[in-house]
């Protein structure tokens, strides 16, 4: 298995902080779960890449961002 790169990390941290910032209520394990079931991800969150991690934060973000916007 090849050496992970350690780039991943800071843009999922910061879309975690951007996302949890956006939702204070909830709890880490909260916010968690919701990443993990925009993926559908079979396995739960220890099957789920860091890629398909970012992208279900990404899309919590933008889903927020079009309620927001009055964007059905």
């Amino acid at each position: 298995m090849a050496p992970r790169d350690s780039g991943r990390i800071a843009p999922i941290l910061e879309a975690i902080r951007e996302l949890w910032q956006q939702h204070p209520d909830w709890t880490l394990g909260q916010l968690i779960e919701k990443v993990v079931a925009t993926q559908g991800a079979r396995g739960g969150i220890r099957a789920m890449d860091d890629d398909a991690m970012l992208m279900g934060i990404i899309e919590l973000l933008h889903s927020r961002s079009k309620r927001s916007a009055g964007t059905p």
